[in-house]
């Protein structure tokens, strides 16, 4: 399907993702470079200029990328921005098009969303999908949405990757490097949480976690803004907190670590429960972390994810883990997620 001379070319519309700070732009990052590694040539209108993309600009870059992409691949969601119209602009075009959608539209909720909005969302979606030809999600709840709601049966789940952190290429003062290494020097274990202080995260519980903490293990709070501890933990030592690091900082953190943590709200408000593929899950993993969730449906993903619900039984096993490292190979990297992601590419556009 492609050589050297004629590679296939994907009009990637895409969250802006470089520079890469976390969430969102992780994936679209990793799956880019994965994607051209192997040969493709993605053209994108928004973000920055980045390694993997060649960036076109304006309507006529729009233009351009539609009439020589050989796909279309769009990032949905369920807001009316000129991105989600994307598939309908590329059909007059007509080019094939694939979408990939993370989330049900009962995510709105946390933006304040009524019952009507939803409603809303999910005939808005059912429009777009119209001029899909497949969809990619990344777990099977949102599948489950995809079909149930949505009604549509060209939906394949493409769960998300992590990407193993190499010390030496990573841009991080020596400064910082100290702080970190007296920290990992201090303690027998180091656990780690990252990700932002949102509804989605069970921040009461490590706060409970900080207060069973054993004086002979650490706690390092990566954070995308500014928290408030409570009082009880901030007069603990081995309790750290960094907030709106840089990315190199946040894999430096991670890659000396021994625990990551990823503990979740309830998720109460999702007609589907818990729909994450959880990517800081994956990046401890292929670091070489053990990993200690409260959710169940993220312990088929490996043997070394524990389930646990109890702040001292949590500590009882960080005390008790071997911190020597995991085999990488074990778990699942960006590399896996672009071939999952090839074999969609290749049927869609071999398709009628």
């Amino acid at each position: 399907m492609r050589n050297n001379r004629n590679p296939i070319i994907i009009g990637f519309f895409y969250y802006s993702f470089y520079p890469v700070k976390g969430g969102a732009s992780v994936h679209g990052y990793n799956l880019a470079k994965e994607l051209a590694l192997k040969g493709y040539k993605l053209l994108k209108v928004n973000g920055e200029p980045d390694p993997y993309t060649e960036k076109k600009s304006g309507l006529w870059g729009l233009i351009y990328i539609l009439l020589v992409s050989d796909i279309v691949f769009v990032r949905l969601d369920y807001f009316k921005k000129m991105r989600n119209f994307i598939p309908l602009v590329a059909k007059l075009f007509r080019k094939k098009v694939m979408a990939e959608l993370n989330s049900p539209s009962d995510e709105l909720r946390l933006f304040g969303a009524t019952e009507m909005d939803i409603q809303k969302a999910d005939r808005f979606m059912r429009f777009l999908s119209r001029f899909v030809d497949k969809f990619l999600v990344v777990s099977p709840p949102v599948k489950k949405y995809c079909t149930e709601i949505l009604q549509l049966n060209n939906v394949s789940v493409i769960e998300n990757g992590g990407e193993v952190f190499e010390l030496e290429a990573l841009a991080v003062s020596q400064e910082f490097q100290d702080v970190i290494e007296e920290i990992t020097t201090s303690y027998d274990q180091v656990a780690v949480w990252a990700g932002s202080p949102n509804k989605m995260q069970e921040m009461s519980f490590i706060g409970g976690i900080g207060e069973a903490l054993d004086a002979t293990c650490a706690l390092i709070l990566i954070t995308t803004s500014p928290i408030r501890l409570p009082e009880s933990l901030t007069r603990r030592e081995n309790i750290y907190v960094f907030s709106e690091l840089g990315r190199d900082e946040v894999k430096w953190i991670i890659r000396q670590a021994d625990i990551g943590f990823a503990f979740y709200e309830d998720y109460y408000w999702s007609r589907w429960g818990f729909y994450n593929s959880s990517l800081k899950v994956y990046e401890y993993l292929v670091n070489g972390l053990w990993v200690i969730s409260n959710k169940e449906e993220l312990i088929p993903i490996d043997e070394h994810i524990k389930l646990l619900n109890d702040p001292y039984e949590i500590n009882e096993l960080m005390r008790a883990i071997n911190s020597n490292g995991l085999d990488f190979k074990l778990t699942r990297t960006w590399t896996k997620v672009a071939e999952e992601f090839e074999k969609q590419l290749i049927e869609v556009i071999n398709s009628d």
